[in-house]
């Protein structure tokens, strides 16, 4: 008699699983899976694939104990892309992730740094251009097949990035959600020094 082996899922595994299950049972969008788990189209299909294969077993990591990219805290990981993107964008990776450990007080291995920013199709700033190259054919195929808006959008954008030789932040959505500022100690007023401030609305 065979033995039901019983298949303990984490909250983010079982998250996963179900949102893949519902998708391959009763049909949906790929692009709103995608959202949904906060990954790339690519992810969603290798998700399918292995859900097709090997069902639930599928999304149960096989390194226990350890913390690679995909087991880490889902915040944790969404928390390390943010800082890369929106602070430390001029870093190579492998200094990224000494400046996560030193000033983040984020300990993770540089590989771990790399399947994160991988999995959000951040292209790193010493991909040569070959890797360039297949990253934007790989885009613009994501990019033909997509029917959002947003979505496209952020293709576009990372496109846009994969020009130049370091990523720059993220395009903002609408126009005065990012300002950036400066201030400037001066004799603007007579005698008496003053700091004049200066706001400008941005979308990059």
């Amino acid at each position: 008699m065979d033995t039901i082996r019983r298949i303990d899922l984490t909250m983010n595994e079982q998250h996963a699983y179900m949102v893949i299950k519902n998708l391959v049972d009763h049909g949906g969008n790929k692009d709103r899976a995608a959202l949904t788990l906060s990954c790339t189209r690519r992810s969603i299909d290798r998700y399918i694939a292995g859900y097709k294969t090997d069902g639930k077993e599928f999304f149960v990591h096989g390194n226990s104990g350890r913390p690679p990219a995909h087991t880490l805290d889902k915040k944790l990981r969404m928390d390390i892309r943010d800082l890369y993107l929106n602070k430390y964008y001029d870093a190579n990776f492998a200094h990224f992730q000494e400046l996560l450990s030193k000033r983040e007080g984020i300990d993770v291995s540089e590989s771990v740094v790399r399947n994160i920013l991988a999995e959000a199709d951040v292209l790193s700033p010493k991909a040569n251009r070959k890797t360039r190259r297949e990253y934007k054919k790989r885009l613009k195929a994501e990019l033909a097949e997509t029917k959002s808006v947003k979505i496209a959008d952020q293709i576009k954008a990372k496109i846009l990035d994969a020009e130049f030789a370091h990523p720059r932040r993220p395009r903002k959505s609408k126009f005065g959600e990012m300002i950036q500022m400066d201030a400037t100690l001066h004799l603007w007023f007579g005698d008496t020094k003053a700091t004049l401030h200066l706001a400008i609305p941005k979308v990059w």
